[in-house]
């Protein structure tokens, strides 16, 4: 036994006194041991990676790299939409990854499974190899799937934009990815497009938004969401100052729900920027709590309402709100069927307001008095930059002339106007660089404004500089398009508003490629015509026949859940319910599960009959007073019904509407 314990004694390692010992050793970049890479050198790999796995090499991914100039740099996009990527061909764009790195990759309606898409996640997570990533279109995606992608997110700082409209999200996947929002995961914009996310999804994801401080722009169009889901939106808008972009457009919201969010904004009064409405079916009645909430709300910037059933009174009430609010810059109302008199309300509140810089008009049954009194309005205005409206506004013959004036002089008041916020734009960065110069000891001359020594050169060059950068942004601006519905364009060629995210813009100009709207002709139909006459737009009556053949394959993958996953959404579901209810009331007893209800139901039921003789029934009607059919919501990448035909239109991003020459009368 001594023998065995001083042979262990003798066996323990020891130093020598003196020796330097190495604390750790600093792990290698992923890209590290790479040889810097040349096109010759990076296609020569590629194309042994793909002999390897037998597969013949992408046409799309060769002519990227043979557009690289400068291999040292991240590049702009790599662009594989539409293309069918098998496991095999994932795996050879490995060698891509370790190599080339992109602003933005977009793999939309690639048919990826799970292989696939995890073999390119997992590139992009350890290669840092994008910053937005597009998933969308690809709904053979499953559990393996989500488990990874809700790690990626909570854990990468470099993915802050994530596109996963259409992906078939089940009730695994909702509560994967809420728990990686509810983490404060440092992701920015996130697109849940098309995913039939109305009901308890719609619970899980607001209660961990309620407190989540990075996320920024949050899509949940074309998701069947109803009245009661307006609910959860705004108990989570009342917690949640750090949206600035909330899009719902193509939904069932209606005047009940329209209301509900109006009101929580109202309460919120600083934090939303953008808000779209379009196409959820709501009339006048909800413009009276619209109208509070933009008498109240502080920072809203983008308003949205188009293709909804407002009218001339809807805009009426609309303008009593609009005329009380500091802040809105851009507004949508294309296609709200107005007429010359809602056309002159508009006017009233264009010829006094301080702030509005675009206007969307087209689509709308306006008049030659309405263009009059617009006229007159944007000659007193001084900050309207962009005002669309359509070219076959009706007249008499003997009116051509006047019409053609009037055209000449929206488009002079709009030059104008550019160069009065040009020259303030100016003034105000001059203004600024002398105030950061005299904060930091370097006082120019107050009189002229040019320095007259060295610190007053220092004061010179901030000023040079701000005012390049100004210009820069300017002119961006003025190419970039915000809330258009003719010119950002999907996968399929069905329309949509355009979204409001300044990711939206480099996305849509790398995704679709240059698109001019200026080869466009926007031709009302005479069916078309009457129907805007009456008051209702063609397009809301046609788009309510419209089945949407997505959100039902994705209600489809939703059903037959097994008992351990209805289990988890359920603890889920209450979980995300308790959070909701906290302070709200509103929320309570709602989107609770089936079995729940009718149980809680029938307990009362019981209770009525034994305190009674005669028990009385609850009504079908009372219980679900908001429910509504979700298979009458339209697809965005459905087919398109005969008036969205004749233009184009999609998601993310920074003007009112793109204005073209055979469309537009009068634009910036």
């Amino acid at each position: 036994m001594e023998e065995r314990r001083k042979v262990r004694r003798d066996s323990r390692i020891r130093f020598r006194e003196g020796d330097d010992l190495i604390d750790s050793c600093p792990a290698r970049g992923p890209r590290k041991d790479i040889i810097p890479a040349s096109c010759d050198r990076v296609l020569e790999v590629y194309r042994l990676a793909c002999s390897k796995v037998k597969v013949r090499p992408l046409s799309a991914v060769i002519d990227f790299v043979q557009k690289i100039e400068d291999f040292s740099c991240r590049q702009e996009c790599l662009n594989l939409k539409g293309v069918k990527l098998e496991s095999r061909h994932c795996e050879a764009l490995e060698e891509i990854f370790r190599r080339i790195s992109v602003n933005v990759l977009n793999v939309d309606g690639c048919n990826l499974e799970d292989e696939g898409a995890l073999a390119i996640l997992e590139m992009v997570e350890f290669y840092e190899a994008a910053y937005i990533f597009v998933l969308s279109n690809n709904p053979r995606l499953s559990r393996t799937f989500w488990v990874t992608m809700s790690r990626a997110i909570k854990r990468s700082a470099f993915i802050h934009y994530v596109d996963l409209a259409h992906t078939a999200m089940d009730m695994n996947a909702i509560p994967l990815i809420a728990r990686s929002l509810r983490a404060n995961c440092p992701l920015t914009t996130l697109h849940l497009e098309r995913n039939a996310l109305s009901g308890p999804r719609t619970v899980i994801l607001c209660a961990s938004l309620k407190t989540n401080t990075n996320l920024a722009h949050l899509y949940l169009g074309d998701n069947g969401l109803i009245a009661d889901d307006a609910i959860m939106l705004g108990a989570m808008l009342k917690g949640n100052r750090r949206l600035e972009l909330l899009d719902v457009r193509d939904n069932h919201l209606l005047d009940q729900g329209v209301v509900l969010l109006c009101q929580a904004l109202t309460c919120q009064e600083q934090g939303l920027n953008a808000l779209v409405l379009w196409n959820n079916r709501f009339t006048a009645k909800s413009v009276p709590a619209m109208a509070t909430m933009l008498a109240l709300h502080r920072t809203l910037h983008t308003l949205e309402v188009g293709r909804n059933r407002l009218g001339n009174e809807g805009m009426d009430g609309l303008k009593l709100g609009l005329m009380r609010n500091r802040t809105v810059t851009r507004l949508g109302i294309m296609e709200l069927g107005i007429t010359t008199v809602g056309t002159i309300a508009l006017a009233e509140y264009v010829g006094e307001s301080p702030v509005l810089e675009t206007v969307n008009l087209r689509r709308n049954n306006i008049k030659l008095g309405g263009l009059l009194a617009l006229a007159r309005a944007h000659k007193l205005s001084q900050t309207l930059v962009k005002l669309d409206l359509d070219t076959n506004i009706k007249c008499d013959h003997q009116d051509q002339e006047i019409l053609k004036d009037l055209a000449a002089s929206l488009e002079e008041y709009s030059f104008r106007n550019k160069q009065l916020a040009a020259e303030r734009q100016i003034k105000e960065s001059q203004e600024l660089a002398i105030q950061e110069a005299e904060d930091h000891g370097h006082v120019a001359s107050a009189e002229n404004g040019v320095p007259g020594d060295a610190d007053g050169v220092a004061a010179g060059t901030i000023v040079q500089e701000v005012e390049e950068q100004e210009r820069d942004d300017d002119a961006a601006d003025n190419d970039a398009v915000f809330l258009s519905h003719d010119q950002i364009v999907d996968g399929s060629g069905d329309n949509q508003p355009e979204n409001l995210a300044d990711e939206g813009l480099a996305l849509k100009a790398h995704l679709d490629g240059d698109f001019d709207a200026e080869d466009e002709e926007m031709v009302f139909e005479e069916d078309e015509e009457a129907t805007v006459a009456a008051g209702v737009p063609a397009a809301v009556t046609a788009s309510a026949d419209n089945h949407s053949a997505e959100v039902e394959q994705s209600r489809e993958l939703l059903q037959s859940p097994t008992a351990e996953e209805s289990l988890s959404f359920s603890n889920e579901l209450e979980a995300a319910l308790e959070e909701l209810r906290d302070g709200d009331d509103a929320v309570v007893g709602l989107a609770r599960p089936d079995s729940e209800q009718s149980s809680g139901e029938g307990t009362e039921q019981a209770k009525d009959g034994d305190e009674k003789e005669e028990s009385v029934a609850t009504s079908p009607a009372d219980a679900n007073h908001s429910a509504l059919d979700v298979s009458e919501v339209p697809s965005l990448n459905g087919s398109a019904n005969k008036e969205d035909k004749d233009k184009d239109m999609t998601p993310e991003a920074a003007d009112v509407s793109e204005t073209g020459s055979g469309d537009v009368l009068a634009a910036s």
